[in-house]
C-alpha cells in the first residue's frame, strides 16, 4: 500500500534541499506513529482493520463526486 506524499516531499526538497526533504519525512513518520498510537494500531495490519468516518470537506467532496 502506498500513500501519495510525493508533492509535499518535492516541495520540501525544493525549499530546503535534501535536509528539508529529510526533515519533512521525519515529521511525517513521527505524526504517523503518533496517530497509530492514539488509535491503538500496533502495525499497518491493525491499522487496516480500524473503522473510520470521513467528515467535513472530504465527505462533501465524496458526496458531490457520486
Amino acid at each position: 500500500d502506498v500513500v501519495g506524499i510525493a508533492l509535499p516531499v518535492l516541495k520540501a526538497l525544493d525549499a530546503g534541499g535534501v535536509a528539508g526533504a529529510k526533515a519533512y519525512l521525519e515529521g511525517f513518520i513521527n505524526e504517523f506513529k503518533i496517530t497509530m498510537f492514539l488509535i491503538g494500531a500496533r502495525d499497518i495490519k491493525c491499522l487496516k482493520r480500524k473503522s473510520y468516518r470521513i467528515m467535513g470537506r472530504v465527505a462533501q467532496w465524496m458526496e458531490e463526486k457520486d
